[in-house]
């Protein structure tokens, strides 16, 4: 006779089939259709379905379906921020993930959290105090309504994620508004002073994934800043050694395919191109070789600081950095970057309140007309 344990994975099983299921009828009920067509009544189904793939433990699936409820009702209210491709890919990795969960389970074979997601990260305490060092730093909107900030530290070998989010209705699509306010309640540091020099985290918390957790009992203090050495590992003396890392990463077929963390010091930089049309800014910088890769940034609110930034340098209206930290990929058969954070050699004055010399700039968080050398 099946123990008590053993019936309850079997419902579980049974709800995430029939979830499975039903996300499989919507999908493709919404391809046929077409976009134009797209009602309320889809939108609250679209919802109404995405609270079935919660309850079966289909957690990816679900954040992919109230992504796409929110691409949908941009588009019934004829809002300006909607794209159609973001529709698009969307809707494509919710059916990426569904059909992976439904191939496990055809094969009798039950799905990992790799594939399911989790409904909340697990963090276990580091016993010994942990020494960051912020890397970079880059604001962020979601589809699902939620602004924040990720500030990417290297502790010892590995980068970990100290990430502070918002919802939209509250905190607006501006992510530099988040950086100086208190982390929590519990931890009155803000994120901006994290995203610059080197702290010590002593009773720091870490998923599995490489989430800081910002808890109550978390004690931050400044500790020795390493300088260009925090680099080491992340960076790219030429273009051909980001390629080559890039083809050495494992790929998530669902996501948007291999990228890296890199620190980059171009040899040349070109102008600044804004396509209208496309909604993206472009820039191509030249390495010792002679390769070149893009910076590219979509043109979005959120990223209305960054674009300001990148045409302030392209004018020479501000310091020009000496190197370039941010997030690499291949797309379109072309080498590009998404810059997060410019790096100055030689500490620059970053005014406010108060004014710090500082290393490293977040272009998408701190405005370049306030640096200084």
């Amino acid at each position: 006779m099946p123990s008590a344990a053993d019936r309850r994975r079997e419902e579980q099983l049974a709800l995430m089939d029939a979830s499975v299921e039903a996300v499989e009828r919507l999908l493709l009920s919404l391809a046929r259709q077409g976009l134009q067509r797209l009602t309320e009544a889809s939108e609250a189904e679209i919802r109404a379905t995405a609270q079935r793939a919660r309850f079966g433990g289909l957690i990816r699936v679900e954040r992919q379906l109230e992504a796409l409820a929110t691409v949908a009702a941009r588009y019934r209210v004829r809002d300006p921020l909607f794209r159609t491709s973001q529709l698009a890919s969307t809707l494509n990795r919710a059916w990426l993930l569904t059909r992976a969960v439904r191939r496990l389970r055809d094969a009798g074979v039950t799905p990992g959290v790799e594939i399911l997601g989790e409904l909340r990260r697990t963090y276990v305490e580091v016993e010994q105090p942990l020494e960051v060092r912020a890397l970079s730093a880059a604001g962020w909107v979601t589809d699902s309504d939620f602004v924040g900030i990720t500030v990417t530290v290297r502790a010892g070998e590995e980068l970990l994620q100290i990430v502070n989010a918002k919802p939209t209705m509250y905190f607006g699509e501006q992510p530099e508004r988040l950086l100086w306010q208190p982390l929590t309640a519990q931890v009155p540091h803000a994120i901006g002073e994290l995203a610059h020099g080197a702290w010590t985290l002593t009773g720091a918390r870490r998923s599995a994934d490489g989430r800081l957790s910002l808890h109550q009992g978390l004690r931050v203090e400044p500790a020795p800043d390493q300088g260009r050495a925090a680099y080491a590992g992340i960076e790219a003396a030429t273009w051909a050694s980001i390629v080559d890392r890039l083809r050495e990463s494992t790929v998530d077929p669902v996501g948007a395919g291999a990228s890296a963390l890199v620190y980059v010091e171009p040899r040349r930089w070109g102008p600044v191109t804004v396509d209208d049309t496309a909604a993206q800014l472009r820039q191509p910088l030249w390495d010792p070789t002679g390769a070149r890769l893009w910076l590219q940034l979509p043109l979005a609110s959120h990223t209305r600081l960054w674009v300001e930034n990148l045409q302030a340098l392209a004018r020479g209206d501000a310091p020009r950095p000496n190197a370039i930290v941010g997030e690499a990929r291949i797309a379109g058969g072309e080498l590009q970057l998404a810059p997060q954070t410019a790096v100055y050699f030689d500490a620059v004055e970053l005014r406010g309140r108060p004014p710090r010399r500082v290393h490293e700039v977040h272009l998408g968080l701190e405005s370049l007309e306030r640096v200084r050398r």
